[in-house]
């Protein structure tokens, strides 16, 4: 833990290097270069992801079918322009570390809320957004209460309709992980939130574990709206991932592949084996489409 809270102090750093250069005051400068971040390291995990569904999935129309891009997706006003006052290289570098340390972290860890709670929040409280983050310990002890009386086995609907920067939905994808990485596919996720930012910033955490961790979702719909005003209403997409069965299937042969020619000689354990065969039935509707549909 002390190795991650360092490495997330050393990408803080590098995340404030993005602005060093911007005439403003310290505050105003750290958090355009957060919000900078957080969009480059967004659409750079999306094209890693598709790019990651092209290679397992069976055919391009499935490709198309997966992955819906919203209008809310990775949003920033200005930034020819702002882009244009920034550090560049130094952005790429803290995209890079990013990566990195979730690569090098358990599956799911929540790394951005403790840059938040630095950058924009004071005692985990959003003075500045007038929002609220879950604390760390209170999202995994919810995990654990929520799936303390029962095993789901087939899928089922993880719902956060004020998710902010992602605290419960990460806590309940890590405890599925931990028991089988292949649990979290059970999980069909619809959330949102009223602000814009923490919907790219939840996002980009999912993303990037799914990418980093090669682990997948069943579904993941994130959508912008206000939680009760508009909860009947259309609302705002960021981005849908409907997974392929075929995604699912080739990953667990390449999985399967990789620990046959590895020196892993030890027999499988039963939450090791890989069930390639098994596939998870599809309703005739999306969340996406039966959210939006509302």
């Amino acid at each position: 833990m002390n190795n991650l809270k360092n490495q997330i102090k050393e990408l803080k750093k590098t995340i404030f290097k993005i602005s060093e250069n911007c005439r403003d005051s310290d505050n105003n400068n750290q958090q355009l270069a957060f919000k900078a971040f957080v969009h480059v390291a967004l659409k750079s995990h999306l094209i890693i992801f598709i790019a990651r569904i092209k290679h397992y999935a069976s055919s391009n129309d499935e490709v198309r079918r997966a992955i819906q891009i919203g209008p809310e997706f990775s949003k920033f006003e200005n930034a020819e322009k702002i882009f244009k006052t920034l550090n560049l290289e130094v952005l790429e570098q803290a995209v890079d570390l990013y990566s990195l340390i979730v690569k090098e972290a358990p599956a799911f860890t929540d790394v951005l809320s403790l840059l938040m709670e630095e950058i924009f929040l004071t005692r985990r409280r959003g003075e500045k957004l007038g929002q609220f983050m879950t604390p760390k310990n209170l999202a995994e002890g919810a995990a654990k209460f929520l799936n303390s009386e029962r095993n789901f086995i087939a899928p089922y609907h993880f719902h956060d309709p004020a998710v902010g920067n992602g605290a419960l939905l990460l806590a309940q994808l890590s405890y599925e992980f931990k028991i089988d990485r292949n649990r979290t596919r059970l999980m069909k996720i619809w959330v949102n939130d009223n602000d814009s930012f923490m919907c790219n910033i939840t996002t980009l955490q999912v993303l990037t574990n799914l990418n980093q961790h090669n682990v997948d979702v069943y579904e993941y719909c994130m959508t912008c709206s206000h939680a009760i005003t508009q909860y009947n209403y259309e609302k705002p997409l960021v981005l849908n991932i409907v997974t392929p069965n075929s995604v699912f299937e080739a990953v667990d042969i390449a999985r399967f592949e990789k620990l046959k020619d590895s020196e892993y000689s030890g027999k499988l354990q039963e939450k090791e084996r890989l069930e390639t065969k098994r596939l998870i039935p599809r309703p005739d509707k999306t969340i996406c489409e039966m959210v939006l549909a509302k």
